[in-house]
This record gives C-alpha cells, structure tokens and sequence, in this order.
C-alpha cells in the first residue's frame, strides 16, 4: 500500500528517530502496528528504518513508527500522479 505524508512535524518522541518523513513524499507500507494512543495504528515504511528503541510498556525493544494520521492511502496510480503534480506545483 502507497502512503502519502501530509505532516512532517516533529513532536515529543521525534528524538528516537534516525530518519523521518517528509511531507508530499510517498512511501510504501511495510507493516501496520497498534499503538500506545487506543484506537490509532503506526506505521512502519519500507524506505526509512530505524533502530529499535527499548519499550518499558512491553518489555522489550521495538522499532519506533509513524503515526498513521501523519499520511494519507494513494490508492492507485491516477492519485500518485495527481500528488505528484500537486507537489511540483507548490515546489517542493
């Protein structure tokens, strides 16, 4: 599955990070993850991977994810074309 970042804010946790998204990029879904927040998943992409980070809640290391409202489903290749222009026209 394609996503695309629409926020690339860093926040609280960010620090964990070796690399981090960047908004109007596309990035493929690597695998789906719950979260600590209820009701939210995060995400792990293909392109950026980062050290695992030790969780006191499991017990255990993990790999740090995106939050999932951090990106929205590019669904076929007409919307990843449309992003794309949408994105060279704002010149990023």
């Amino acid at each position: 599955m394609k996503l695309l970042c629409i926020d690339d804010s860093k926040g609280k946790g960010s620090e964990y990070f070796d690399q981090w998204v960047e908004v109007g990029e596309t990035y493929t879904l690597r695998r789906a993850e719950g979260s600590f927040s209820a009701g939210t998943q995060r995400y792990l992409l293909k392109e950026i991977k980062n050290p695992p980070i030790y969780m006191t809640e499991l017990g255990m290391k993990i790999e740090p994810g995106f939050i999932a409202t951090r990106f929205v489903i590019v669904e076929d290749d007409k919307e990843m074309a449309v992003a794309e222009s949408d994105k060279q026209e704002a010149g990023v």
